[in-house]
C-alpha cells in the first residue's frame, strides 16, 4: 500500500512539473534565422534586384531605339506630325537622353524655318501683281491690258506699249508696217505707181542709164528694154 501511494505521488509531481514548464514540450515560436539563412535570403534579394535592373535597361534601350527611329523619320520629312511623334517617343524614355533632346531642338528650329519660308512664298503668291504700279492701279487690270493690246496692235514697241498701259505716257509711237518688196514688174507698179526704172530716176535721182543698167530685165517694161538696147547698148 505504501508503494502504491509513493507511485501516485511521483506521478503527480511529474504532472505538476510539466504544467509549470510547457516550453520543454513545444517548439520555440521565436526562432532566430542562422547566418547561413540570412546570407541566402540576401543573395536572393540581390538576384531579384539585378534582374529588375536588367529588365529596366532593356526596356529603356527599346524605347531609345524607337525614339531614334521616330526622330530620323522626322528629320527626313519634317512636319508637325512627325515632330510630335518624335517628341512623344523621346519623352517616353525614363532617363534623360541629351543626344536625342539636342537633335529634337534642331528639328524644331528647322521646322520653324520651313514654315516661315512657306508662309513667305504663299504671301508672295497671294500678293497682287506689282508690275504696273503707276497710272490706273492694280484694281483695274483690264484697263492696262486693253491699252497694252491696243498699242501693240498699232505697231508700238514693247516699251512704249508698257508705258502707255501703265499710264506713264498718254501716247505711243506707231511704227510703219513693213511692206514686202515686190518681186514682179506688175507688183512694183501696183505698189509704187511706176516702174522700177522710173522710180529710180524720179525718186532716187539716178540717171536714166544708171536706172536701166541697175534694173533686172524682168523688172523692165518692153519700151525700157528697147530704150536700153538702142540708147545705151544694154543687152537683156
Amino acid at each position: 500500500m505504501k508503494r502504491f501511494i509513493a507511485v501516485i505521488l511521483l506521478i503527480s509531481t511529474l504532472l505538476l512539473t510539466a504544467c509549470n514548464h510547457p516550453e520543454t514540450n513545444t517548439t520555440d515560436s521565436t526562432h532566430q534565422p542562422t547566418s547561413k539563412e540570412r546570407s541566402a535570403k540576401k543573395s536572393e534579394e540581390q538576384a531579384k534586384a539585378k534582374q529588375a535592373e536588367k529588365e529596366q535597361k532593356a526596356h529603356s534601350a527599346k524605347l531609345t531605339a524607337e525614339a531614334d527611329e521616330a526622330l530620323r523619320k522626322a528629320e527626313n520629312d519634317p512636319n508637325d506630325y512627325t515632330y510630335e511623334a518624335a517628341k512623344a517617343a523621346i519623352e517616353a524614355i525614363p532617363e534623360e537622353n541629351e543626344d536625342l533632346n539636342t537633335r529634337l531642338e534642331s528639328l524644331a528650329a528647322n521646322l520653324a524655318a520651313i514654315k516661315q519660308q512657306n508662309q513667305a512664298v504663299q504671301s508672295q503668291q497671294q500678293a497682287p501683281d506689282q508690275t504696273f504700279t503707276p497710272g490706273y492701279g492694280d484694281h483695274n487690270a483690264n484697263i492696262r491690258d486693253a491699252r497694252y493690246q491696243e498699242a501693240i496692235a498699232n505697231g508700238a514697241s514693247e516699251q512704249d506699249a508698257v508705258e502707255y498701259a501703265e499710264g506713264r505716257s498718254s501716247t505711243y509711237h506707231q511704227q510703219e508696217p513693213q511692206q514686202t518688196q515686190p518681186t514682179t514688174l506688175t507688183e512694183f507698179v501696183n505698189q509704187y505707181g511706176m516702174s522700177p526704172v522710173a522710180y529710180k530716176t524720179q525718186v532716187e535721182g539716178m540717171s536714166e542709164e544708171e536706172a536701166l543698167r541697175s534694173t533686172p530685165t524682168g523688172m523692165k517694161s518692153s519700151g525700157e528694154i528697147q530704150l536700153g538696147i538702142i540708147q545705151y547698148g544694154i543687152q537683156p
